[in-house]
């Protein structure tokens, strides 16, 4: 284990049906092996244990505008169960169905509406959250998509803030996973002004990934905003408002998460 990392194990009694709400996990002694060749890197404990993941974010992490209110993570939670692999959410916040595939849903989350990267101008950010949070709920994965908020909001240096708040998490626990999204799409407008805006933003996302991977963290990207704008029809397709997404939208952001994770999972 690397020095100043954590220890994993999944909230007590923690099985593929989920922990309690927003429970941190306890210390185990090595859950996992991390060993210094890559390809053999795995931030999930052993089959028998769920994966605990971490959702970051604002609204749309929270889940807002889907039926359930469970947004990406029940569809991922689906996806999981579907394939055999075990996971839990943790988090400071709660939403989403009481069961999913008949088992009970970690409805935990970090997910805070209306929040920025970091407080700036009046306007609060997820950044005060960590890495408090790393510390008490000790995930094995996080999957961070924010700055919606920021583009909407006007606020610079957006990409700046976003490294900072990266390497906060990593820091944190080196052994951990982060997997870092690019933000999804704003429905079409004439002009299409603020898509513009999220593409400068997203456009920058890859080298900050790209620069702490080369340095040996353990972070991956993935294109939210290139899954929704593949479909030409996106904005009503995917999209219940202008920001957030609709079930069909939240169930590709399961899948496009999925894909980063899901060969990791035990």
């Amino acid at each position: 284990m690397h020095e100043g990392s954590i220890d994993h194990e999944p909230p007590d009694g923690a099985t593929q049906d989920g922990s309690v709400d927003g429970e941190p996990a306890r210390d185990a002694g090595a859950d996992r092996a991390v060993v210094s060749d890559a390809g053999s890197y795995s931030p999930c404990p052993p089959k028998g244990r769920p994966c605990v993941i971490l959702p970051v974010g604002d609204s749309i992490t929270a889940g807002s505008q889907s039926s359930s209110g469970g947004g990406y993570r029940e569809p991922l939670f689906h996806l999981a169960n579907k394939n055999i692999k075990s996971i839990t959410f943790v988090g400071a916040n709660t939403s989403g169905p009481s069961t999913v595939d008949g088992l009970p849903f970690p409805r935990a989350q970090s997910g805070y509406s209306g929040y920025i990267v970091d407080t700036v101008a009046g306007r609060q950010g997820i950044s005060q959250f960590f890495p408090a949070q790393i510390v008490r709920y000790k995930p094995n994965i996080i999957l961070l998509m924010i700055g919606t908020n920021d583009v909407g909001a006007g606020v610079t240096g957006i990409p700046a803030r976003l490294a900072r708040l990266m390497d906060t998490m990593l820091d944190a626990d080196p052994s951990l996973l982060l997997v870092v999204a690019q933000i999804v799409p704003q429905q079409k407008a004439t002009p299409d002004t603020k898509n513009m805006e999220v593409q400068a933003y997203n456009a920058e996302i890859p080298s900050l990934v790209k620069t702490r991977a080369d340095a040996g963290k353990h972070v991956k990207l993935v294109d939210m905003y290139g899954a929704f704008t593949a479909n030409a029809n996106y904005s009503t397709v995917y999209l219940a408002d202008k920001l957030h997404p609709n079930d069909a939208g939240y169930a590709l952001m399961a899948d496009t998460w999925y894909a980063a994770i899901g060969s990791l999972l035990h």
